[in-house]
């Protein structure tokens, strides 16, 4: 089982969405990242509960995210669709990007 925290895991999540489906980076509640511990069961915060460097749990608490998971839902601007995304996630790994 994959770390849900790792990159091929993220990827691994993205690889079963539709590659159209758009994000708002900038939205802290629903963000990629939010999305996606949602999908892995994640009990996340009320109102903005991830920023670039960390997430908020549903009690407040603050903990620390991946450096990769900020450069691959943000991707130095759009597309922000799950597609550009798991490309990026790829990217990162120096895996091809098909």
């Amino acid at each position: 089982m994959l770390n849900t925290f790792s990159v091929p895991a993220l990827i691994a999540w993205l690889e079963t969405q539709d590659p159209a489906t758009e994000y708002d980076f900038i939205d802290g509640a629903d963000c990629l990242i939010c999305r996606y511990f949602r999908a892995q069961g994640i009990p996340l915060g009320i109102g903005e509960v991830v920023n670039p460097m960390s997430w908020r749990d549903k009690n407040g608490m603050s903990h620390p995210l991946p450096a990769e998971f900020n450069n691959i839902s943000n991707g130095g601007g759009k597309p922000w669709n799950y597609g550009a995304a798991l490309a990026r996630a790829k990217a990162t790994l120096g895996a091809p990007t098909l």
